[in-house]
């Protein structure tokens, strides 16, 4: 009887090639041939609300004994219902969607969008209009060596930026 070997697995059958791609120059995250999209498929991405009033989110209920999830419970999340949702690839256990280490929560989305207002003008806050000034002079002078100009153009242009006088009354204070 002949002898017969065992199918021996390699890393050319587990781990797929690269292909092989130009390499791109200076590319601008606003460049049209950069598309935006999310790198995976997120575990939330399936997830079908019934109601467009509730923000849903998957959060950890394992990590710290459980301690992120009354952190949550405390913020008002609460745990999503099949009355909520309609969550394939879920898995719908102990009155909760579970996936992984992810239980799915919701909250109401005014009061999600409200905090989230809140933290946006609060870091202009901190950052202060000067800072906020600043940031845009450095985007628009990356912007302003994009345009494909001679260098006699070019010099000539200028991009408005106000003065600490105009900019003190328009950024974070209300």
């Amino acid at each position: 009887m002949p002898e017969t070997k065992s199918p021996v697995m390699t890393t050319q059958m587990v781990i797929p090639k690269t292909p092989e791609i130009a390499a791109l120059d200076k590319v601008s995250l606003f460049d049209d041939s950069i598309e935006a999209k999310p790198l995976g498929f997120g575990p939330t991405d399936s997830v079908k609300k019934k109601n467009p009033n509730i923000e849903l989110r998957g959060v950890n209920f394992i990590v710290g004994e459980g301690l992120r999830l009354q952190q949550m419970l405390a913020r008002g999340w609460i745990v999503a219902t099949k009355d909520d949702v309609e969550a394939p690839g879920w898995i719908f256990t102990d009155g909760a969607f579970k996936h992984g280490d992810l239980i799915l929560m919701k909250h109401d989305l005014r009061a999600v969008l409200s905090a989230r207002k809140y933290n946006a003008l609060r870091a202009i806050e901190l950052g202060g209009p000067t800072s906020v000034v600043n940031k845009g002079r450095s985007a628009l002078r990356e912007q302003q060596s994009d345009v494909s100009a001679p260098r006699e153009v070019k010099s000539k242009m200028s991009v408005f930026v106000p003065g600490q006088k105009e900019v003190e009354g328009l950024v974070g204070k209300e």
